[in-house]
């Protein structure tokens, strides 16, 4: 996938990218932003483990990859 993403003369797969960031910001991005958020302030019992949970959770649907 970063290979894809480096190869400046096919803009194909920043269109891919744009429309799994989109998809992603409407369904779950506003929940896993939250999560991140709520963790890095210890709001709600959530800790900096959460912090890690929701950016690989995040990375994952963004670059359709198995953490």
């Amino acid at each position: 996938m970063m290979t894809e993403l480096t190869n400046f003369s096919d803009f194909k797969q920043y269109g891919q990218l744009l429309s799994r960031m989109t998809g992603l910001a409407a369904t779950q991005g506003y929940g896993l932003f939250m999560c991140i958020y709520d963790g890095a302030q210890f709001i709600g019992g959530k800790d900096f483990y959460d912090v890690g949970l929701c950016s690989g959770q995040l990375g994952s649907q963004l670059f359709d990859i198995t953490l």
